[in-house]
């Protein structure tokens, strides 16, 4: 057992077993070859409310495991629409009419991603999903079984006073900070392109922030499992020191209860405002 156990023979298996129950291939044999030659590639969720510093640590996240492949929700909801897809016609429909994008859309657009080869071969970090337990119950019974999950965690107030020193390049979509200096705008750039947007303002944000810790709460207890908090408070250097001693950690095994809808007993950790959908 302490064999198995140092050699990480467990989660391995476990995850070609998932693999295989998404995949149904049918030569099975050579299946199970190919899974081991790529050395069980990593399955991540990174989360954690706006302004927090999640997309930053996400893209160091890629660079550290040479390229795995990063699934962002919105980008893979705004990618559908560009391309005129059946869900992506739907999702424009909503969003035309104010209206939030469903997880009827959302949860599918997600899950097709995750069934690509390179996901398979090179592992993948969804970013921005689930972000509810409907979604997170989806994941798991699609057979998509993350082995860690890194919620990165800011007070509220923290979290307003950033939104409200964020500027957004409406060319280009960047986001950029007028109090730190590592993510200030570039000389460079027009300064008529640096907005402030409205979401970012205190009230709306504020909104923004409640929803988000309250769906939260049934997502960590879905991951209650693999999901690791840190202090997003400290420097970019010291955040990535923590996020790195969680990736270095052996997942923890796979239990039943991951492959089921476990019983529901929410979070304090993310007790927060009025329930419903983020808008995408």
């Amino acid at each position: 057992m302490e064999y198995l156990e140092s050699k990480k023979i467990f989660p391995l298996f476990s995850s070609i077993i998932q693999d295989l129950v998404i995949e149904k291939p049918e030569d099975h044999l050579s299946f199970i070859q190919e899974r081991l030659a790529d050395n069980n590639p990593p399955k991540l969720i990174i989360t954690g409310p706006s302004a927090s510093g999640k997309g930053r640590i996400a893209k160091m996240i890629v660079e550290k495991y040479h390229n795995v492949v990063h699934i962002s929700s919105s980008v893979v909801l705004q990618k559908a629409i560009d391309q005129g897809t059946d869900l992506g016609k739907r999702a424009k429909e909503f969003q035309s009419n104010g209206e939030l994008v469903p997880d009827s859309i959302i949860i599918p657009l997600v899950l097709e991603a995750l069934k690509t080869k390179e996901c398979r071969q090179r592992g993948w970090l969804l970013d921005g999903f689930p972000r509810n337990s409907r979604q997170a119950i989806a994941l798991k019974h699609a057979g998509f079984i993350a082995n860690k999950m890194i919620f990165i965690d800011v007070p509220d107030e923290d979290l307003v006073h950033r939104a409200e020193h964020r500027l957004y390049d409406v060319d280009t979509g960047a986001v950029y900070s007028q109090i730190y200096e590592p993510h200030k705008p570039p000389k460079s750039i027009d300064s008529d392109r640096l907005v402030h947007r409205e979401l970012d303002k205190p009230e709306p944000f504020k909104r923004r922030v409640r929803v988000f810790r309250r769906l939260m709460k049934g997502v960590a207890d879905e991951f209650k499992y693999i999901m690791r908090s840190v202090d997003g408070t400290y420097s970019v250097d010291d955040l990535w020191d923590n996020v790195l001693e969680i990736l270095k950690q052996a997942p923890p095994p796979i239990v039943e209860e991951d492959l089921t809808k476990p019983e529901t007993t929410l979070s304090d950790k993310f007790v927060g405002g009025a329930h419903g959908d983020e808008k995408w």
